[in-house]
Parts: C-alpha cells; structure tokens; sequence
C-alpha cells in the first residue's frame, strides 16, 4: 500500500483548505466527519468517522 502525503493550507480565518485531489482520493465532502490524530513526529493524520463507529461510540439516550 503506498502512502500518499497532502500538506493543507490554513486561511487567514483559520479554516482548512484541503486540496481537490485529496478529496477526489478520499471520496471526502462537505459532510465528512474526520477524526484528527496528531503524531508523535508532531504531523497530523485524518480518517474519516462512519456512522457505524458514532452508533457504538455513543450512549444511548433514554427516553
């Protein structure tokens, strides 16, 4: 599996720019939830959270 590196941009309102090559590699959207994971190295790695891990992460609500 080959790893493959983006460096982002942040503007001067502190939002994230991400590169339309990543997102067309990654399927990501607008409504993509991303999990942020920072490195020991100090670098930050993403992956995207599915429905599936939010509905076992969780508690359920009583009613």
């Amino acid at each position: 599996m080959t790893i493959k590196t983006w460096t982002l941009t942040v503007n001067d309102e502190g939002v994230v720019i991400f590169p339309e090559e990543l997102l067309e590699h990654t399927g990501w959207n607008d409504d993509t939830l991303l999990e942020w994971h920072v490195n020991e190295n100090g670098s930050v790695s993403l992956s995207e959270v599915k429905q599936s891990d939010l509905d076992t992460a969780l508690p359920e609500h009583e009613s």
